[in-house]
């Protein structure tokens, strides 16, 4: 057997952790590698080189918070290699196991006495001004804001190549349903069961009094495209990282060869990932723990 062990240096006590699966996997006899997260970045050949090599491994296993898995689900991508995290962030939706019960989850997990959980993707696919396109998988949400600019945007919504509405604010936003939970919640979207396999499209402070969130059925395809009624400063987010800004071309920098974004396609996946969980996972009594804290007390 062979595992990546994958962590964010930047959380405490993740070295602890990480050292002590070490030891555990070499005991064990298990062969394992170790990356940082923080390297796993959009259009960065590290990545690229990693999810080229993901399925040599049988299992990866991450030590972050939610961030870092949405960055090892660039990594693992279409190769169905089971995911086991721990959790040292916040919410910790999507992580298998608090950090101290790493060597029980290690333990249950090598022993095969864990369930799989799956979490669809979306796929994006960007159409630039050139007429060239590039694709991506995303775990929680591609947005289309004003980013740190300060003028509203407009951005034209289809779906199913229906025209929807001209969306004006700082921006609209598609997310999973696992996403559902994450910026979507921030920006007023509904929670969403993870078994859902549609998608929910929510304007982020939208400029209208009429303005509100759209679920969608799992064969639509959501395009939003920049109106071309005035040009426009904005951002492509993929899973909160930065995809492409056009600022050099809106300060009128004449001479830079950043691509326009034209559109952005986004439609459900049959892509999904394999998460590793100890215990039967209840969405409903998180989301009652983590946003209302509380339990019911019978």
């Amino acid at each position: 057997m062979r595992v990546l062990l994958v962590s964010n240096a930047t959380k405490e006590l993740v070295s602890e952790a990480c050292l002590l699966t070490s030891s555990w996997l070499n005991e064990q006899g298990i062969t394992f590698d170790h990356i940082s997260s923080e390297r796993l970045l959009i259009n960065e050949q590290f990545l690229a080189e990693c999810a080229s090599n993901v399925k040599c491994y049988d299992m990866v296993i991450s030590f972050g918070g939610d961030g870092t898995i949405l960055r090892v689900a660039r990594m693992i991508g279409s190769s169905g290699v089971p995911l086991l995290a721990f959790n040292f962030g916040g919410m910790g939706f999507l992580t298998s196991a608090q950090p101290e019960a790493v060597l029980p989850a290690l333990t249950a997990a090598m022993a095969g006495e864990t369930h799989i959980e799956e979490r669809a993707f979306a796929e994006i696919a960007v159409t630039y001004d050139d007429g060239t396109d590039e694709h991506y998988l995303a775990l929680n949400e591609v947005a289309i804001s004003r980013g740190n600019f300060g003028r509203i945007v407009s951005l034209d919504l289809f779906i199913n190549n229906s025209f929807v509405e001209k969306a004006r604010g700082d921006g609209v936003l598609v997310a999973t349903a696992t996403g559902s939970t994450a910026y979507a919640l921030s920006a007023g979207g509904p929670l969403i069961s993870p078994d859902y396999a549609g998608l929910v499209v929510v304007p982020i402070s939208p400029h209208s009094l009429k303005s509100w969130s759209i679920v969608t059925g799992p064969a639509d395809i959501v395009v939003l495209k920049p109106s071309l009624d005035n040009a426009q400063r904005i951002v492509l987010f993929l899973d909160g990282e930065v995809l492409w800004s056009n600022e050099a071309l809106a300060q009128g920098d004449l001479d830079s060869d950043i691509r326009e974004v034209v559109s952005v396609a986004v439609s459900s996946s049959q892509t999904k990932l394999q998460l590793v969980r100890l215990n039967t996972h209840d969405f409903y009594e998180q989301v009652a723990l983590t946003f209302f804290g509380s339990a019911y007390d019978r």
